[in-house]
């Protein structure tokens, strides 16, 4: 792996300076590197290099860490974490963490008090333009907007707006944080997110994705199958927990006592009845009745509720540990694509790869796929 440094300069004034990035470095030489891109989630990385003068004062405040071969179309890390070691005996050494750019998100809050209504990824788009790059206000010559103009992160943008589906939504986001937000709305609609950053105009676009489907139920692409039957996987692991989940709830608005307005949302009576109910309750108190007038506060509170319930599925992971696989990172799949997985115990299924951690140190180069099953079965 090849890394650059780069470091963000905002400029002196937010409102008047577009800021940029400056390359200040390339590392070809390294102990030990881990580089993990997530579907649904900020990645991360950890870098561990020899120390110098130069390179310790070069990463501490403001930088970011990019794949030499992502310059123009790629993952950007943070970098959160610096840890300095200094040994007579066994040298100086760097080491560099942090998460991907997504995690950005997460330094914003939703500020705005009206509801959004609209597709998941509408929804998303919406808290994002509106919290970080809201051109309307940018521009506006409003003393009142030009106060909040120091939230808009300038260099970032969004990447066209290709559909995700999904039901309509209506929540009140007042105060949500938008990375929690964004992987809540994501994991539950079956998408994910991403930041394609191009360096070399200091541009980060934002974009929600569906990966392919590479399973042996289509003929549309290449199929893809990791199986212990050819020695991919040196370890399995199956669970299946349904501890975390639910499939009905009472939500509670605003009033105390019997004078306190609820609703249930129940996502199918007639299959989820009797032992097979499970209800949880949501303290609602903080969404307001006080609505956009196009929005009934019980439909309000009746969203919430299902959106909660949509959320808390099962969870049926297989996870893995692969010492060899004919399949090629990047050439043959990618984060958010969709494979089929399988052990020797006939546990198959078809499963999300997503997370990729690749790791490079004496030992060589490894890329090693994270699994999230869609629909697994013992035969």
């Amino acid at each position: 792996m090849l890394f650059e440094i780069m470091k963000y300069i905002p400029g002196e004034n937010y409102l008047t300076e577009q800021p940029y990035f400056d390359s200040v470095s390339v590392v070809d030489t390294f102990d030990s590197a881990v580089w993990c891109r997530r579907y649904d989630s900020p990645g991360d990385f950890v870098l561990k290099l020899q120390a110098s003068d130069t390179l310790f004062n070069l990463v501490k405040n403001n930088t970011v860490l990019i794949r030499r071969m992502d310059v123009d179309d790629g993952t950007a890390m943070l970098v959160d974490g610096v840890k300095l070691e200094t040994s007579p005996d066994n040298g100086d050494f760097l080491t560099l963490s942090g998460d991907s750019l997504e995690a950005a998100l997460g330094r914003r809050v939703f500020m705005q008090k009206y509801n959004l209504r609209g597709k998941p990824d509408n929804i998303i788009y919406t808290a994002l333009k509106e919290n970080i790059a809201n051109y309307w206000y940018f521009n506006s010559d409003s003393e009142h907007i030009a106060n909040y103009r120091y939230r808009f992160i300038n260099f970032m943008d969004f990447d066209g707006h290709q559909h995700m589906g999904g039901a309509d939504m209506i929540a009140q986001l007042y105060g949500r944080n938008l990375l929690e937000l964004t992987e809540e709305i994501a994991k539950s609609n079956d998408f994910g997110f991403k930041f394609r950053f191009v360096g070399n105009i200091s541009r980060a676009y934002f974009s929600c994705y569906r990966g392919v489907d590479r399973t042996i139920n289509q003929k549309n692409t290449q199929q893809i199958v990791f199986n212990t039957a050819f020695a991919e996987f040196s370890n399995t692991s199956y669970t299946y927990d349904t501890s975390t989940y639910y499939n009905s709830a009472l939500i509670g608005g605003e009033g105390a006592g019997k004078d306190r307005i609820d609703t249930i949302f129940a996502s199918s009576t007639r299959v989820n009845a009797g032992l097979l109910n499970k209800e949880i309750f949501i303290d609602g108190h903080s969404i307001s009745s006080n609505t956009d007038g196009n929005t009934s506060y019980i439909s309000l509170l009746g969203s919430t509720a299902q959106d909660a319930v949509q959320s808390a599925k099962a969870e049926e992971t297989f996870e893995t540990e692969v010492s060899w696989a004919q399949w090629k990172y990047r050439d043959d799949y990618d984060v958010g694509d969709i494979v089929t997985v399988g052990n020797n115990y006939g546990i198959t299924g078809d499963a999300t790869i997503a997370e990729v951690a690749e790791t490079e140190d004496a030992s060589g180069y490894y890329a090693v796929p994270g699994f999230r099953v869609r629909s697994l079965y013992k035969n």
